[in-house]
């Protein structure tokens, strides 16, 4: 797979140290990147580590999850939908487009929709 967003990242800022893991929520968690809550019984991905003198932990649900694998190449946490919106304003989202099979469901429909959204509002300009 060709990654469709690059995401400028200093990497100056990389972990002193980190953790990635595949979990099942036991708990209630709040996916750092939709904001949704991961509900007991749902796999999501917990990445933990200290990046300067801050100890950062990121949860991030199965559908914003199949984003970030399918479209990204490099990653911020915390900012992965507006990433994906800034691409479809500055490409057109064809690249986008053509990488729904890897995504969840859930997650193929609000890229969908963002598309969708974009190109309706480029039409309209026509």
């Amino acid at each position: 797979m060709t990654c469709q967003i690059e995401v400028e990242i200093d990497f100056g800022d990389c972990p002193d140290f980190a953790s990635e893991k595949m979990l099942t929520a036991r708990k209630e968690h709040k996916c750092t990147e939709c904001g949704r809550a991961i509900l007991p019984g749902e796999k999501y991905e917990k990445l933990s580590g200290r990046w300067g003198y801050e100890f950062e932990v990121f949860k991030t649900c199965a559908d914003c999850l199949s984003v970030k694998d399918n479209l990204f190449c490099n990653f911020m946490h915390g900012m992965m939908w507006e990433c994906v919106q800034e691409e479809i304003k500055s490409t057109g989202g064809d690249g986008i487009a053509k990488n729904l099979a890897g995504l969840t469901p859930v997650a193929r429909a609000r890229v969908c929709e963002m598309l969708e959204a974009h190109w309706g509002e480029q039409k309209g300009s026509e």
